[in-house]
């Protein structure tokens, strides 16, 4: 990487794509509040080419949910960026994405819950729990390195260990433990629901 000033870096080590708002999911915690928007391929494109030609390291695609793309075009996305960057996806896990790009670096996928109920009360989707598991079955066994989302909730704090150990037993490459913040519709169920775990 190209450096300026010996402090900092010219270029930044790590872009987020939204790909887009739309989502199969409806997570208390989240901030979306836009899941019904279409999704603008030409506007993708663009902002993709765009940060293709910055040789970014680390390009994540995210969303709303980015298995909702068209599988042709989120392939296309990540063959051009994977020619200088290292090409995450982070899913919910609800869809799979069959025939995704084996360029694809690391399928990134959250658990919130240690069994159906407890993760199906965060997406509020009956039988999402099992698509994701079924997912995450799925890109492991295509050889995928995947990773594990955690986000610590009032509700899932204290199961944390329990929640690395199942993506352990799933082959998961590694895990990311993030605590939520307040922020969007999340913010809105915060103090009804307790979503946000004390500093304790």
């Amino acid at each position: 990487l190209r450096f300026k000033c010996g402090e900092c870096y010219e270029i930044p080590t790590l872009c987020h794509i939204e790909t887009t708002y739309k989502c199969n999911q409806n997570c208390i915690f989240c901030y979306n509040p836009r899941r019904a928007e279409a999704i603008d391929y030409d506007k993708l494109d663009k902002i993709v080419e765009s940060v293709a030609k910055e040789h970014i390291p680390h390009v994540y695609l995210s969303g709303g949910e980015p298995s909702m793309l068209d599988i042709n075009y989120l392939n296309k996305y990540v063959e051009l960026l994977s020619e200088n960057s290292s090409v995450t996806i982070l899913t919910n896990g609800n869809k799979t994405m069959k025939g995704l790009s084996k360029k694809v670096a690391c399928v990134g996928i959250p658990i919130h819950g240690t069994n159906a109920s407890e993760h199906d009360a965060m997406t509020q989707v009956p039988g999402s729990y099992n698509r994701m598991m079924e997912s995450i079955k799925y890109y492991v066994a295509e050889g995928y390195d995947v990773r594990c989302i955690l986000v610590l909730t009032g509700y899932n704090y204290d199961k944390m260990y329990e929640l690395i150990k199942t993506a352990e037993e799933l082959g998961m490459e590694s895990v990311y433990v993030n605590r939520y913040e307040d922020g969007g519709l999340g913010a809105t169920n915060s103090t009804l629901k307790k979503l946000k775990p004390t500093i304790a």
